[in-house]
């Protein structure tokens, strides 16, 4: 007895639907760039996804049973789809993952969503932080209050600048201004100035 293969397309329409760290560029699916390397080499997040519309398989959806990606991928990213059902268009089951051929496993109904997520494989590759150049760099680091850049160089910060408050309740000549200083804070003090 012979078997006879039939393939029935359906739109998926990857133009539209839902991304998360992923975009439609070139008509093709990506994860969004976040980042260039020193080399100029693109950086990727690191996962991400696009989940279609509901797709209605109207009276094709007996004979719906893979799901066929044209696909580029290099040796240490990964790939997952996986299908969800419906038969309102509303109510869906939970997502399942399709076999490594691209067959669903979900249960066949009416409707179906598909999402594919992208999971980023990892090289590495350099990438700077920061040259020290630029006194904002300092954000970078946890600790940024405590260390300053410049010219190239990453340093314990030496001078500290802080606004001192003005004593209302002081009557006499002048003004009082105060800021306590903590000494357990601080490792060794050379001079106060005030300005």
């Amino acid at each position: 007895m012979a078997t006879e293969t039939k393939e029935i397309g359906i739109a998926l329409g990857i133009g539209l639907g839902t991304y998360s760290n992923s975009e439609y560029v070139d008509g093709a699916i990506k994860l969004t760039k976040t980042a260039i390397t020193d080399l100029g080499e693109s950086i990727y997040a690191d996962e991400g996804y696009w989940e279609s519309k509901v797709i209605d398989l109207v009276d094709k959806f007996q004979d719906f049973d893979r799901v066929v990606l044209s696909k580029v991928q290099t040796k240490s990213d990964t790939i997952g789809v996986f299908t969800r059902t419906s038969d309102d268009g509303i109510r869906f089951d939970e997502y399942i993952s399709t076999t490594e051929t691209g067959n669903i496993q979900s249960e066949t109904k009416r409707y179906i969503q598909i999402k594919i997520i992208f999971y980023a494989g990892y090289e590495l590759t350099n990438f700077t932080l920061s040259d020290f150049n630029n006194p904002s760099d300092s954000a970078l680091f946890n600790n940024s209050y405590n260390i300053e850049t410049s010219g190239g160089t990453l340093k314990l910060k030496r001078d500290y600048k802080m606004m001192m408050n003005r004593d209302m309740a002081w009557t006499s000549e002048g003004y009082l201004f105060r800021k306590p200083i903590t000494r357990a804070e601080w490792l060794r003090l050379d001079k106060i100035n005030i300005n």
